[in-house]
C-alpha cells in the first residue's frame, strides 16, 4: 500500500512537471496546490524543476537536430512551446525525443509552409545521420543468404544501416559551413547515408535501383538496370569499397 501511494505521488508529480500549465505560467489555481501528489511541495519549486526539465529535453533535441533548430529562427520558442504542450515526454533517449519533435514538425509543415523551405531536407538528413550513430553491428541485421545450390551470379544489397535519402535541396554549403547563408539551391537528388557518418550522392537514375537493394538482388540484374550497355560495373566498385554495398559470391 505504501509503495502504491509513493508511485501515485511520483506519477502525479511527473504529470505536473511535464504539463503546460506549470511550464508556461497557468498553474496559479488554488485547487491545483491542494492535489494529493503535490502535498508539501510549493508551486515555485515545481515550476523551477519543470523549466529545468524542459530545457534539458529541448537540449537533447538540439543535439540531434542542431541545424534544424537553428533554422527555425524566430519561430523556435513558439514551436518548442507548442511541442511541449502537444507531446509529453515518452522516452529519455536523445533519438526518441528528436524523432518525436521531427514528427511534430512534419505535421506542423502540413499546414504551415516550411520557412526556410529547405529546412525539411535538413531535418530529414539530420535524423538519418542520427540513425547511423545509433547503428551497431548485430542490430537490425537482415537475414544472411540462405544456403542452397551454388548461384550462377553474385548477389548485391545495401550494407546494414545504409539508407537512400531523397532530397529536394543541395545542403552541402550548410553542412560544410554552419554559418552559411540561408540560401540552398533547389535540386532534386538522392543521397546514400551510412554508419560512420558517410554521405554520398547517387545519380537520380540509379536511385530506384538502390532502393530495391534492401534485399539481396542478383548482380547481373542490378548491372542491367543501371546500364544496359554494360558500363555499370565500374561505377558500383566505389560503393562496394566504401562499404555502402555488400556482395555475396
Amino acid at each position: 500500500m505504501q509503495e502504491s501511494k509513493l508511485l501515485d505521488r511520483q506519477t502525479e508529480l511527473l504529470r505536473h512537471l511535464t504539463g503546460a500549465e506549470l511550464l508556461f505560467g497557468g498553474d496559479g489555481s488554488p485547487g491545483a496546490l491542494q492535489e494529493p501528489g503535490r502535498h508539501g511541495i510549493g508551486s515555485p519549486g515545481l515550476r523551477l524543476e519543470a523549466e529545468m526539465s524542459f530545457r534539458k529535453r529541448m537540449g537533447k533535441i538540439e543535439k540531434i537536430l542542431p541545424l534544424t533548430c537553428q533554422h527555425l529562427g524566430r519561430q523556435r520558442p513558439q514551436l518548442f512551446r507548442r511541442f511541449a504542450v502537444a507531446c509529453p515526454p515518452r522516452s529519455y533517449r536523445h533519438y526518441d525525443e528528436a524523432l518525436c519533435f521531427y514528427e511534430f514538425l512534419l505535421d506542423h509543415w502540413q499546414t504551415v509552409s516550411p520557412d526556410p523551405p529547405f529546412i525539411v531536407d535538413i531535418a530529414r538528413l539530420e535524423m538519418a545521420l542520427a540513425r547511423t550513430r545509433l547503428f551497431r553491428a548485430g542490430q537490425n541485421m537482415r537475414p544472411a543468404v540462405s544456403t542452397g545450390p551454388l548461384r550462377k551470379t553474385p548477389l548485391l544489397r545495401l550494407a546494414d544501416g545504409v539508407e537512400v535519402l531523397p532530397m529536394d535541396y543541395d545542403l552541402r554549403p550548410l553542412f560544410e559551413d554552419s554559418v552559411a547563408a540561408r540560401v540552398s539551391v533547389q535540386r532534386k537528388h538522392h543521397l546514400l547515408v551510412a554508419p560512420g557518418l558517410k554521405v554520398v550522392e547517387i545519380p537520380n537514375t540509379a536511385a530506384g535501383v538502390f532502393e530495391q537493394l534492401e534485399a539481396w538482388t542478383a548482380l547481373d540484374c542490378v548491372l542491367k538496370a543501371l546500364a544496359p550497355d554494360g558500363a555499370a560495373e565500374a561505377s558500383l566498385r566505389p560503393f562496394l569499397e566504401a562499404g555502402f554495398l555488400e556482395m555475396a559470391a
